[in-house]
């Protein structure tokens, strides 16, 4: 493992929750591979496409590597220099939040179907607070130019959905965006990794984030 891995490591087992189920290393030419045209039109399907200021197409005004998916793939051919695909399972039974007092409130027991909604969508506003702290730390205190990639969309800044900037592009606030928004196919990562999923999940969530650093 090199420097820089043991460096990710260490910050990331630091950082997350027991539904942290695995880590696995990759390089830029293998990200390369997995951006596809159907990441792009699952944007197109969800409700904040074009809507979001961290999702397509506006995203391209804050981030204009990834303005169309020929450009978001030679980035990651030629300015990564290293990725960390997190993945999270969980099938309602793991806690998501390290401080696990803060959800006393909550009975966990194995979920089905439309039930793993609830799960989700807890766990996500855990996993991208821990995506930024990470972001923020290797930044700051290595001075590695890291990059966190959610899984969903952006909500660093506080109060509703609604980004407060959304009418002024670019970003002002090193919000996080998604993998899908750059041009990753999430299931082609996975199933390249041999990492087994779920979809639609029915008996356990798999979620999905990226670190990257760039050369």
């Amino acid at each position: 493992m090199t420097k820089l891995n043991q460096i990710l490591n260490k910050e990331i087992n630091a950082g997350f929750a027991k539904n942290l189920t695995q880590v696995e290393y990759v390089n830029g030419p293998f990200l390369a591979e997995c951006v596809t045209l159907f990441s792009r039109f699952k944007c197109q399907n969800c409700g904040l496409y074009g809507r979001a200021i961290l999702c397509p197409p506006m995203l391209a005004m804050t981030y204009p590597q990834f303005i169309t998916i020929e450009s978001s793939r030679e980035f990651y051919q030629k300015k990564v220099e290293c990725g960390a695909v997190l993945v999270f399972k969980n099938d309602g039974t793991i806690p998501w939040k390290i401080n696990e007092e803060e959800l006393a409130h909550i009975t966990f027991k194995e979920r089905y179907g439309r039930q793993l909604k609830g799960v989700e969508n807890g766990s996500a506003k855990a996993i991208n607070k821990y995506m930024r702290r990470i972001q923020t730390c290797l930044r700051r205190q290595y001075n590695i130019k890291a990059m966190s990639l959610i899984a969903g969309h952006c909500d660093v800044c506080p109060g509703s959905h609604r980004c407060p900037n959304r009418s002024n592009p670019p970003c002002k606030h090193n919000g996080l965006t998604s993998l899908e928004a750059t041009g990753l196919d999430v299931y082609k990562i996975l199933r390249k990794l041999k990492i087994e999923y779920e979809y639609p999940a029915l008996t356990y969530l798999t979620q999905v984030t990226l670190l990257i650093v760039r050369k």
